[in-house]
């Protein structure tokens, strides 16, 4: 004779395992991507972890310009304001995780020169769904 199916645990099992996999998929860092990177791009992401992206950014300063440094999403809304002279540039930046895309905008305020550099964040939700007998 065949068990009765007990719906109440399969819905308990499956609602469990959902919400493992959607924990374990926070976990791992989200893929981001970075248009036309250049090999000398100042630019690096240096992962995901509590809602938070952390970045490392790195100017070659040699004749100790004034510089800015603007982090900006396609709205508008900036993140990320400073001026800095430092020759040798070393900043780890940390902002909150975005759905939109993130622009980090580098100025020397001497010679008027700009570099802009587009990070695209990429959000992927794996569902899976499981079947057991009981």
């Amino acid at each position: 004779m065949m068990k009765p199916l007990n719906l109440k645990s399969v819905i308990v099992k499956a609602l469990f395992t959902f919400s493992i996999v959607l924990f374990t998929s926070q976990l791992h860092a989200m893929p981001l991507e970075i248009k036309n990177p250049e090999p000398t791009a100042p630019i690096q992401h240096l992962g995901n972890a509590d809602g938070k992206m952390y970045f490392r950014i790195k100017y070659p300063n040699a004749d100790g310009n004034k510089f800015s440094i603007i982090v900006k999403d396609k709205k508008g809304n900036v993140y990320f304001d400073r001026v800095y002279n430092r020759k040798n540039f070393d900043l780890k930046l940390v902002l909150p995780r975005y759905t939109d895309d993130v622009f980090f905008q580098i100025k020397d305020l001497s010679k008027g020169n700009t570099e802009t550099y587009e990070v695209n964040t990429k959000v992927k939700v794996i569902e899976e769904v499981i079947i057991s007998k009981i």
